[in-house]
């Protein structure tokens, strides 16, 4: 009996002894578990690693995850994310021009030297973003099937917990981490914070219910995507309410911000008038005249405290530019939410069914037959072009035929972005109208449609029209085709009567923007400053400010001397371009240093009278001051209806020419970035093309660039010709 219990008492040892073994090894396992999830997480967070191992450890990470390890999850997201939106903001966001820039010897050298830095930084936080987006894409497809492995409610009540904090901007980052766990119950949960009043956890909720739709990707019987349309729809009214009121504040900041910066043209004044001090002090000592002493005397009275004006500035245009800068963090913010809702309420009018799109479509159509030119009007069409149904699709169909030529304008647009080919017949009743901006709109869009239709219209135009108008189609066809016609609408003819039968499409290429139109030297027209354009409607955007003083090929102030300064220089290239024009064209001058000043309240006729007339109106401007670029495009586009809040004018400009030889420092803006922002908006509905050239070395080649790239036109720079032997 002994022994037999000593056997039991033995066996059960060995059993209590494999049980262990076999517990500690589980627990071994779990720890090493625990610890290699760690270190992926490590890997994530660590911004230095490369963007491959990033994404690599990222796969891992996710594959590794388990129900127990979402606190752990939960942070390391919402660290990616935080970095992300960081980097996203300090891109959109440039370095601000300092004092010393503005007030240095030699501002033009400042300037380049703040901008070759700028770029290197752009470039940096560029590669950054691309492996912070690399990162996120991972979690974003993978996480609903790793989500799909905990217990719906458990996860749930975790979420719930996450969100319930006071401070905004955490909250903010717990909600944007929760697009990255697509299951019903987080989704109600994100849903509830679309109505918040805080702008950052607003912009949070879109983008989470926005990786919520793409993951459903198609119509989803779900009670939940109806409240959450009409609640991204009221919100997009009141982001766009306040959008206009910080757009105010905005352009208040900018303006005494660019008072401040007009320093720069004063201080070029200043050098040029010390220089012209010396020399007469030279003169009076060398002829020991008493009028050549008068003169030294009396100019040595003048801009005595011009230099206690500029010390005293500092402190204002410090404290203007930081308000400044507040005031665009809240643009950007506000135009960020409203790209943002427009993407994810496309994505959640896809997971709607056909009975839960219905009331929509019948909302939507019916406003779209009663929309007029006013702001909120056209911004609704212009969000139709988003939602992709056959309903909504023949109310924009409906809209291109409205009595608003802006509205017209706004709906072929809206058709373009909709890419359907049965609504290039529509786009096709636009040709011809009186109001040349829609046609144009028309022309863009068939281009945004393509395929055999598209081509097949555009080719029809290239006969039909004339000018500005058939150089945008010749645009489009090389787009589509990759064959350039210079505007020959036989040759274009024959080649699409020999290729339409086997035409696939437009051939592969670097990406361009639909606004690209770099006319050829070969191209149809005359050519103004080395652009050719077969425009009938020019405006002339002319600089005459400190900088024009300079000579061509110069930097500095030029003090004495018989050189040729850029103004004479581009005086004899205006008087060529202006009698260049066809007879039958229309034209208009601006010139802009701190004030703008317009020729003519309407364009005129190009005739002989005419011209001489604006040739001498120029001759007699003497540059000096700053230069309000802004407020002369503004000018300039205002001949064709100042943005959204103004009428559309059939006698408009379609070209552009802005000639300028320093950079922006005066007028309601003076920062270029945000002036290639602003004139890019005013032109949605302008539909003018802008070329820009470039004088002299000081010349802001980046921004001249930029603009003429995102408005259609080309940039040229002019430079001394190489003296002659």
């Amino acid at each position: 009996m002994r022994n037999a219990t000593g056997w039991q008492l033995g066996r059960r040892c060995w059993i209590a002894a494999l049980v262990l073994m076999g517990l500690g090894g589980g627990l071994v396992s779990a720890q090493d578990a625990k610890s290699v999830l760690l270190e992926h997480a490590h890997a994530i967070r660590d911004a230095g690693c490369a963007a491959r191992e990033r994404k690599a450890h990222a796969c891992a990470f996710v594959d590794a995850i388990r129900p127990a390890d979402w606190p752990l999850v939960f942070e390391t997201i919402m660290e990616v994310v935080k970095r992300r939106d960081r980097l996203e903001l300090e891109l959109a966001v440039p370095n601000p021009v300092t004092f010393a820039d503005l007030t240095s010897l030699d501002p033009h050298e400042a300037r380049e030297e703040a901008k070759r830095k700028q770029k290197v930084r752009k470039q940096e936080l560029e590669r950054s973003l691309r492996a912070e987006e690399a990162v996120l894409e991972v979690f974003r497809s993978d996480f609903s099937q790793a989500a799909a492995r905990s217990d719906p409610a458990t996860f749930s009540d975790f979420a719930a917990g996450r969100v319930k904090v006071r401070d905004p901007e955490a909250r903010a980052n717990a909600v944007r981490t929760l697009g990255f766990f697509p299951t019903p119950s987080i989704r109600r949960i994100v849903i509830a914070d679309l109505n918040e009043s805080d702008e950052r956890v607003g912009l949070a909720a879109v983008r989470a219910v926005g990786d919520h739709a793409c993951v459903v990707n198609g119509p989803a019987a779900d009670s939940q995507w109806p409240a959450a349309f009409d609640c991204l729809l009221s919100g997009y009214a009141r982001a766009w309410r306040d959008r206009d009121k910080h757009h105010r504040q905005f352009l208040g900041h900018a303006r005494k911000c660019a008072a401040i910066m007009k320093i720069q043209a004063e201080s070029q004044d200043y050098l040029q008038y010390m220089g012209k001090l010396l020399e007469a002090a030279l003169k009076a000592v060398m002829t020991k005249k008493k009028s050549d002493l008068k003169k030294f005397k009396k100019m040595s009275g003048k801009k005595k405290g011009f230099l206690k004006k500029l010390s005293a500035m500092k402190g204002s245009f410090e404290s203007y530019q930081q308000e400044y800068r507040k005031s665009i963090l809240k643009m950007y913010a506000r135009d960020r939410l409203i790209r943002a809702m427009q993407t994810t309420m496309s994505c959640v009018f896809g997971c709607l069914t056909a009975e839960q799109r219905r009331p929509i479509e019948e909302t939507m159509a019916k406003r779209l037959a009663e929309a007029s030119h006013r702001p909120q009007n056209l911004r609704l069409v212009e969000l139709c072009g988003y939602l992709r149904s056959d309903a909504i699709g023949r109310g924009l169909v409906g809209a291109t035929a409205a009595v608003a030529a802006e509205v017209r304008v706004a709906a072929c647009q809206a058709l373009g972005r909709h890419g359907r080919p049965e609504h290039v017949n529509a786009l096709l009743a636009r040709f011809g109208e009186t109001f040349w901006q829609a046609e144009i709109a028309a022309i863009h869009a068939l281009q945004a449609i393509g395929g055999p239709g598209a081509v097949n219209v555009l080719v029809t135009a290239m006969g039909t029209t004339e000018g500005h108008t058939r150089d945008v189609v010749n645009t489009a066809l090389r787009q589509l085709t990759g064959k350039d016609f210079r505007g020959n609408p036989i040759e274009c003819k024959q080649w699409w009567d020999r290729n339409r039968s086997q035409y696939k499409g437009p051939p592969e290429r670097p990406k361009e923007s639909v606004r690209r139109q770099d006319s050829l030297p070969g191209s149809a027209g005359a050519g103004y400053f080395g652009i050719q354009s077969p425009s009938r409607r020019i405006v002339f955007v002319l600089e005459t400010s400190a900088a024009m003083n300079l000579a061509m090929g110069l930097e500095k102030i030029v003090i004495g001397g018989s050189m040729e300064t850029r103004f004479h220089c581009i005086l004899t290239r205006l008087q060529e371009a202006i009698g260049l024009l066809p007879e039958d064209a229309v034209f208009n001058v601006v010139l802009y240093n701190e004030k703008v000043e317009v020729w003519k309240p309407k364009p005129s006729r190009t005739h002989r009278r005419n011209t001489e007339a604006a040739r001498k109106w120029v001759a007699g401007t003497k540059p000096a001051g700053a230069a309000a670029v802004h407020d002369a495009l503004v000018t300039a586009l205002s001949r064709s209806g100042r943005g959204p809040n103004a009428r559309l004018r059939a006698t408009a400009p379609d070209t552009v020419y802005l000639i300028a030889a320093g950079p922006a420092s005066a007028g309601d803006l003076a920062f270029e970035a945000d002036i290639v922002d602003e004139i890019e908006h005013i032109n949605r509905l302008c539909q003018a093309t802008i070329h820009t050239v470039g004088v002299g070395k000081t010349a802001p080649v980046d921004f001249l660039r930029a603009l003429a790239a995102r408005c259609g036109g080309r940039f040229v720079s002019l430079q001394p010709e190489p003296a002659r032997d």
